[in-house]
């Protein structure tokens, strides 16, 4: 169901909004956002966003309540055809990356499934997100300011789903 879910989160979003969708805002701290999503026909689920309109950018962390994390990075320059797949690296600061399995639709990079809490952690406190290429170079870079103000409004909001 969460692949579905993805696909269509893929179909329907566009940058730092959620078309076709409801969403509401729940909070917002420097350069990230948590939003109640509900999508039609789909769960609802708990999105924190850093979201740069202005280069078509965005990366979130979606979770329906079920103790996993799926990352979306959306940038509009991308152009997948449905069901390619890969890997996605992240790296916080300089904490060892996470590296997971990915799936890319349109103009985003998914993966899902992330249980790694730590990772969520690292986000809460670190300064810089990073996603790095299969040599280990920065193709994206995101600021965390604004996450440990916010992470607890996600998780409440994971835990109220």
């Amino acid at each position: 169901m969460k692949t579905l879910a993805m696909t269509a989160i893929a179909t329907l979003m566009t940058t730092s909004a959620f078309a076709e969708s409801q969403d509401w805002l729940l909070s917002e701290n420097a350069d990230w956002k948590v939003f109640l999503v509900d999508l039609e026909n789909e769960p609802l689920s708990c999105v924190m966003e850093n979201a740069e309109p202005e280069v078509g950018i965005s990366f979130m962390v979606w979770t329906y309540g079920d103790g996993f994390y799926d990352i979306q990075l959306y940038d509009d320059t991308f152009d997948f055809e449905p069901g390619t797949s890969g890997h996605l690296v992240l790296q916080i600061d300089d904490k060892q990356p996470v590296v997971g399995a990915a799936v890319a639709i349109d103009e985003s990079i998914f993966m899902n499934g992330l249980d790694d809490f730590e990772f969520l952690v690292d986000c809460t406190f670190g300064n810089t997100l990073y996603v790095l290429d299969d040599n280990g170079n920065e193709t994206h870079w995101f600021s965390l300011d604004g996450t440990a103000a916010l992470m607890v409004e996600f998780m409440n909001c994971a835990q109220s789903l």
